[in-house]
């Protein structure tokens, strides 16, 4: 979200460094992204983990072990075997559940992974921005 505010912020931004209209004009013509805010109960079924929506439907059926709470859109997730990944408010896998940890940040949208041993970072929409290597 704060990269969609930072983008338009930046599309209204003048030359010399001013800005078409006030700030606060250019964010109020912010879509909030529905999926982004929509509300996700976590359930439990059987012993696995899954999402229902604001009127109690399933949204997301219990196939995990573990999950973490919607944070910006995103939840943490382990497969019953431990297996480790990142998915969007409607189920789709940002990142595969098959890694050892992950680790999301919902201020940079940014996950750091790690499997077998090395990390690598991967962006909000799951694309991988670092080679995998040994943590600092």
């Amino acid at each position: 979200a704060l990269a969609a505010i930072e983008a338009l912020i930046e599309r209204h931004t003048l030359s010399d460094g001013g800005y078409e209209s006030s700030v606060h004009d250019i964010l109020s013509s912010y879509q909030t992204n529905i999926a982004l805010t929509s509300y996700r109960q976590r359930v439990e079924e059987g012993g696995l983990v899954g999402f229902d929506n604001e009127q109690g439907e399933r949204v997301i059926e219990c196939k995990y072990g573990w999950a973490s709470d919607f944070v910006e859109g995103r939840a943490m997730v382990a497969t019953p075997e431990g297996r480790m990944g990142l998915i969007a408010s409607d189920g789709e896998e940002i990142i595969e559940a098959r890694y050892d940890e992950l680790e999301y940040n919902a201020e940079t949208g940014h996950s750091w992974v790690c499997h077998e041993g090395l990390w690598a970072e991967f962006d909000y929409v799951g694309k991988q921005l670092s080679d995998w290597s040994n943590e600092d």
